[in-house]
C-alpha cells in the first residue's frame, strides 16, 4: 500500500496521458466513452433522485455532493490502476464502476448516518427518551399530557402514542408498533 502512494506521488501526468491543453493549465484525464456512458447513466439517476424531492432535504444535500464525488473516485481508482498495473489513457469503465460502487455504498451509509435526523420516530423517541430521564414526564403518563407541552417532535398525538407505547412496552429503537392506545403507561416500565 506504502508502495502504491509513493509511486503516484512520483507520477508525472503526461505518462498517464493527461491533456494539457497549455502550460499553465493543469493536466486532467477524460472518461473513455464506456465509462462517459456510465457515469451519464449514473448521474441521471442522481438528478432524477435529487429532483424527485421524496428524501429528507438533508439527504438531498449529502447526495448533491456525489455529483463530484463519483468522478473524483473514478480517477482515483483510475490512478491507482496506473500505478499499480500500469494502465494509461482516459479513465476507464472498470474505475468508473467501481467509483459508482461506492457511491451506492456511501449512500446507504449516510441514509443508515442521517436516521437519526431523518426519521421522526427515531426522533421522538429521543426527545421522549430525554424528557423521561430528566423527570419531565410523569408516571404513568398518557400520549395527550405529552404532545399539549409542544415539545419539538412530541407534537403530534399520533406520534407520541407510538413513543408512549414503546416506553411502557419497548426499546426506544424499536420500529414503531401500530395502533398504540393513548391510556396511561409508566414512564419506567420495570416500575409497573
Amino acid at each position: 500500500m506504502v508502495e502504491i502512494f509513493q509511486r503516484l506521488n512520483r507520477l508525472e501526468p503526461a505518462a498517464l496521458g493527461a491533456e494539457e491543453p497549455t502550460p499553465e493549465a493543469l493536466p486532467f484525464l477524460r472518461f473513455e466513452a464506456e465509462a462517459q456512458e456510465r457515469f451519464d447513466a449514473w448521474r441521471a439517476a442522481l438528478e432524477q433522485t435529487l429532483r424527485a424531492e421524496e428524501e429528507h432535504p438533508v439527504l438531498l444535500s449529502h447526495w448533491a455532493k456525489y455529483r463530484s464525488l463519483m468522478p473524483s473516485l473514478a480517477l482515483i481508482f483510475q490512478l491507482i490502476d496506473a500505478v499499480d498495473a500500469g494502465t494509461r489513457g482516459p479513465v476507464a469503465r472498470p474505475a468508473a464502476e467501481r467509483a459508482t460502487a461506492w457511491c451506492t455504498y456511501l449512500e446507504a451509509h449516510a441514509r443508515r448516518l442521517y436516521a437519526m435526523i431523518t426519521d421522526a420516530a427515531r426522533v421522538a423517541a429521543a426527545v421522549l427518551a430525554i424528557k423521561i430521564t430528566h423527570g419531565r414526564v410523569a408516571s404513568p403518563f398518557t400520549a395527550r399530557e405529552v404532545y399539549r407541552n409542544e415539545w419539538t417532535g412530541l407534537t403530534e398525538p399520533r406520534v407520541v402514542q407510538v413513543e408512549q407505547r414503546h416506553a411502557a412496552h419497548a426499546p426506544l429503537d424499536d420500529a414503531p408498533v401500530p395502533g398504540a392506545t393513548s391510556s396511561p403507561r409508566d414512564a419506567n416500565p420495570s416500575t409497573s
